[in-house]
């Protein structure tokens, strides 16, 4: 019984598979969180030509259509504290916007720890609101994946935000951390686009991952349930690396600078040595 329901979990989790491009991940955000396609375009290549006007269209348009959650404060957050001068700005403009636009934009200036706007807007417009404190900036930049998935997504919308490096290495680090959970990862991914092409061909029913959990309870008998969530999570990180990098160039680039600077977090050479080990008789 505890097989099955982790299987279930294990499919929920790849099915919707993580991330910010993940506004449509199922397993780990709410309904509400599900955005338009342009939008999540101009959201994940915000940081490639940020403007403040942008970021203002951006995070408006998906508040005032009530999608507002923790993965758009950060992203917001980060934002603000990329770009010092949008504080600026907000406050400026603060009795502008519509309530929901004042409890992000306020939310995410507490967030980037922008004290001199905050003061501002708490004097003139005598408006204050509570953020909980693993939304900050500051945690946001310590922030390790650590087997959930919330903590991806929220990686992936610093990244939007930002470009920053170090992000898209957090990521790179945490599924380079076991080979096994690697090799097992990629076979989930792979069998999720398989299983597509099959259903897309003829219907046809997809291969169970029943095997696949068998080998990670037999490889890690002492804590097989939490590997399975990890497994999980690796395969999601896999993908969203993988699918973002191929609809960006600008990340492609970054991804094998950092494979060039640390040849030992190149996972494509992992996962291909191990295939060709498969290969042979």
């Amino acid at each position: 019984m505890q097989s099955k329901n982790i299987l279930k979990a294990l499919t929920m989790i790849i099915a919707g598979l993580s991330m910010m491009v993940t506004y449509a991940n199922q397993s780990t955000l709410p309904a509400s969180a599900k955005i338009s396609v342009s939008a999540k375009q101009e959201l994940q290549t915000f940081y490639q030509q940020p403007t403040f006007l942008k970021f203002i269209q951006l995070t408006s348009d998906m508040n005032n259509q009530g999608r507002s959650n923790n993965l758009l404060l950060t992203f917001s957050a980060m934002v603000i504290d990329k770009h010092p001068d949008y504080a600026k700005k907000i406050a400026e403009n603060f009795p502008n916007y519509s309530s929901n636009e004042k409890a992000l934009l306020f939310k995410a200036l507490t967030a980037s720890d922008s004290k001199n706007t905050i003061n501002f807007i708490n004097n003139s417009y005598h408006y204050k609101t509570d953020i909980e404190p693993q939304f900050t900036v500051k945690t946001t930049n310590t922030l390790k994946i650590n087997n959930n998935p919330d903590n991806l997504d929220r990686l992936w919308a610093a990244y939007f935000a930002t470009g920053d490096d170090i992000y898209l290495l957090k990521m790179i680090r945490y599924i380079n951390t076991d080979n096994f959970m690697l090799i097992v990862a990629y076979e989930m991914v792979n069998r999720k686009y398989l299983c597509e092409f099959v259903k897309h061909l003829n219907n046809s029913a997809c291969q169970p991952n029943t095997d696949l959990i068998k080998a990670i309870e037999k490889q890690y008998p002492n804590n097989s349930k939490q590997m399975l969530q990890k497994a999980a999570v690796v395969a999601s990180t896999l993908w969203s690396l993988e699918s973002n990098r191929h609809q960006d160039k600008f990340m492609d680039k970054k991804i094998k600078q950092i494979f060039d600077k640390n040849t030992e977090l190149d996972y494509w050479k992992k996962i291909n040595r191990a295939l060709k080990n498969d290969a042979q008789p």
